[in-house]
């Protein structure tokens, strides 16, 4: 397809095209976002995923302050984020981690930093759950037992978050997934209705139960938000 810009007139001296993008069967789209100012130019790599609808509502977020925003706001303002539920975000990693076992250790990563966080284990847990009968995977099944015996240094690739991860932890993948293993081994501890809700994991009967679990979490996080 053809190269497409945007905006047409440029956004505070920045423009804006897409030289590729891709439509994916498993409902995704992906693209190369490329800008372009007077003082420099880049680009970077845009994913969206349109397969499934969020679990929890999701809410206003807050960037975290920067010394540049004081500019920002005096120039065209800092951005109000509308997104994911950050407990949202955590399942998302997790069924991510059981899905690319043998792939990138991006997401094993990401849970060691949600690892040094506070959360409710059991919310975290419930979502596991419930975005695992939405996936509705044969294989790889979302087994927690068995996720977390996987979660080992050969399981994944860690060339990929070479420029990521700290030097000081460039070469200790093992203690990267020993503090995921260790501060995620709640996820083993599920209640019936979460142990039932797996085993229909691939069939995709148990409707009311899920309507159930997931009213039950939304909950919950309206609870720990406040």
């Amino acid at each position: 397809m053809g190269r497409f810009s945007w905006p047409p007139s440029p956004y505070y001296g920045i423009t804006f095209a897409l030289p590729s993008f891709r439509y994916s069967t498993d409902g995704n789209f992906s693209s190369t976002v490329e800008y372009r100012h007077a003082n420099a130019d880049g680009a970077f790599e845009l994913q969206i995923s349109y397969r499934l609808e969020p679990i929890l509502e999701p809410r206003e977020l807050v960037l975290q302050d920067q010394p540049y925003f004081r500019k920002a706001n005096e120039e065209c303002g800092v951005p109000h984020l509308f997104g994911l539920d950050p407990y949202e975000m955590i399942g998302e990693k997790i069924m991510a981690c059981n899905r690319r076992q043998g792939g990138s250790s991006k997401d094993v990563y990401d849970l060691d930093l949600w690892a040094g966080r506070p959360f409710d284990e059991g919310l975290v847990r419930r979502l596991a759950v419930l975005k695992a009968w939405t996936d509705r995977r044969g294989q790889p099944r979302y087994d927690p037992t068995g996720l977390l015996r996987a979660i080992q240094p050969a399981s994944f690739r860690w060339g990929d978050i070479e420029g990521l991860v700290p030097r000081r932890l460039a070469n200790d993948p093992e203690q990267i997934c020993e503090r995921v293993r260790t501060r995620f081994s709640f996820l083993e501890h599920l209640t019936d209705g979460e142990r039932a809700l797996l085993e229909d994991q691939v069939a995709h009967r148990e409707h009311r139960l899920f309507e159930q679990l997931r009213s039950e979490a939304r909950e919950t996080a309206a609870q720990v938000h406040h």
